[in-house]
């Protein structure tokens, strides 16, 4: 989380100005140690609402302080909603061509918003501009090795507006402006689309304070949403469904070639509207772009096993979310590139059909250990349960339990009373003590048990290719197996995966 992250990395609290707890001691915005110097605020390229709506909130805190900034983008805007919005905000955005002309000689201070510096879609400022230091602010996943002290991501949150809400939560209520909580509700509400995507608690509790805070400006909110698009944009929709194309062997995967230039917000909106019709999950979109010379990708996926981030990656260069993610095409021949990338793998849902292998069976060994939590003392049905390793489960029974490699699974406490028994804490035990996370939020677990005899065989076959496993028919996560892997199949037609290691070490064969 946000906070966890700050309290974690001092020198941003420090080169921010913040104060050493700025969540319980309030936030003050200080930059004095650069001087009066010019701040270049930057989107990602083809800015779409969150970006410009995180960019007018960031010269709104730099406004606050007495501050120069101006806010710099690449690419195109689409005519219709963000023209709107850009002029409801009275803001002024400077093409990066034109920033050289406005910056000057100046030396800057570069601050991004829903992005990275350096990303393959964020231009890079003219090299002969001096950049005193950068700082950023994103929501998205990264690769990145180690984090910069002056970088604030948080890619569990849904939008940039709300990593920034977070931050300079009590600067924003001071300044306590119609606008910037308008920006900030609009930034989280169109990256949500309209809110229809489940929201984490932080995005959630925030929508619920900019609700609650009669500052919002209920008739530009109405006239955005009134005037997300253009009758030649509705055109130009058209005529892209009409070219789309589908993947062989896949027919619920469509790619489309769109005309030179389209604008990739527009690539975004075509694919939405694709899926929404016509039922197909996983649409790709592209563009060749004069100007970079380089094809833009727009992917949305709503693939039980896929995510829009893999697509991208599978035929080209980019990031974003599960859903919505785009990037750079690098494949010459997309649909052959987007068969070869499905068929790598299984696809392993219970009820579905599993693969032919040669399976054995086996079963769980007297005395081993298990981290469980008692889940009906904590919430309802329908709680997600996350450990360290990402392993993801929604859980609608009443216990979970952890195993030592990190797997997840659920059972009703009846059936645990019966099967397990509390197991004392010791050295080994420390090994079990798993970081957790129940809807998001992290909890504490120290309690052990001990299985009191082997459970009900398990069928156990190896992959011969990768696989992607759903362990219950309403789980929405995929877990991803590799060739060489276990694939584990009880009588129930439960299903899991699991490493050889820690197989071994949980499991024997069955006598005969």
């Amino acid at each position: 989380m946000v906070r966890n992250y700050l309290k974690s990395h001092p020198a941003i609290v420090s080169s921010l100005g913040l104060s050493a707890d700025p969540f319980r001691g309030g936030i003050e915005l200080s930059w004095e140690r650069f001087g009066d110097v010019l701040y270049v605020v930057q989107t990602h390229d083809q800015p779409d609402a969150d970006a410009i709506c995180s960019g007018y909130i960031v010269q709104r805190l730099l406004a606050a302080k007495g501050r120069r900034s101006i806010l710099v983008f690449g690419g195109q805007l689409v005519k219709a909603e963000y023209t709107e919005l850009i002029n409801g905000l009275s803001m002024v955005l400077v093409p990066i061509g034109e920033a050289q002309s406005v910056i000057g000689n100046e030396a800057i201070v570069h601050i991004t918003v829903d992005c990275l510096p350096g990303g393959l879609n964020v231009a890079p400022l003219p090299e002969v501009i001096t950049v005193l230091a950068r700082f950023a602010f994103d929501h998205h996943r990264h690769d990145l090795a180690e984090v910069p002290e002056d970088y604030c991501i948080n890619s569990e949150v849904k939008s940039c507006t709300v990593v920034l809400y977070e931050n300079f939560r009590n600067v924003l209520k001071f300044i306590s402006d119609s606008n910037a909580y308008t920006a900030l509700y609009y930034g989280l509400q169109r990256d949500t689309n309209n809110f229809e995507h489940a929201l984490d608690p932080i995005s959630l509790q925030v929508k619920q304070e900019l609700e609650t805070s009669s500052l919002l400006n209920e008739k530009m909110l109405q006239s955005l949403e009134s005037n997300c698009i253009s009758a030649d944009d509705l055109n130009r929709m058209y005529a892209m469904v009409a070219k789309r194309q589908f993947v062989p062997q896949y027919p619920h995967v469509c790619y489309v070639w769109a005309d030179d230039n389209t604008d990739p917000n527009i690539l975004g909106k075509t694919a939405d509207l694709i899926i929404g019709t016509t039922g197909i999950d996983i649409v790709v979109m592209m563009s060749y772009q004069t100007a970079s010379d380089r094809s833009r990708l727009s992917v949305r996926s709503y693939d039980r096993f896929f995510s829009a981030v893999e697509v991208v990656r599978a035929i080209g260069e980019g990031g974003g979310h599960a859903t919505k993610a785009g990037g750079i095409l690098k494949s010459t021949s997309v649909a052959e590139d987007l068969a070869a990338f499905f068929n790598q793998f299984y696809l392993i849902e219970v009820g579905q059909g599993i693969p032919n292998l040669e399976y054995k069976r086996f079963q769980r060994k007297k005395g081993v250990s298990y981290v469980f939590i008692p889940l009906y003392k904590l919430y309802d049905r329908g709680t997600v349960l996350e450990t360290h390793s990402s392993k993801r489960l929604l859980v609608d029974d009443n216990v979970a339990i952890v195993n030592t490699d990190g797997t997840l699974y659920t059972m009703p406490l009846d059936i645990f009373k019966e099967r397990f028994d509390e197991a004392p804490y010791d050295e080994e035990g420390a090994l079990l003590d798993l970081p957790i996370f129940l809807n998001r939020i992290s909890v504490a677990v120290t309690m052990r048990a001990v299985l009191r005899r082997p459970g009900p065989p398990v069928r156990v076959g190896v992959l011969d290719k990768k696989a992607k496993v759903i362990s219950h028919v309403d789980r929405y996560y995929s877990e991803e197996a590799k060739c060489g892997d276990l694939l584990m199949v009880w009588d129930n037609g439960h299903l899991a995966a699991m490493k050889p290691a820690s197989f071994e070490r949980l499991y024997e064969a069955v006598p005969d």
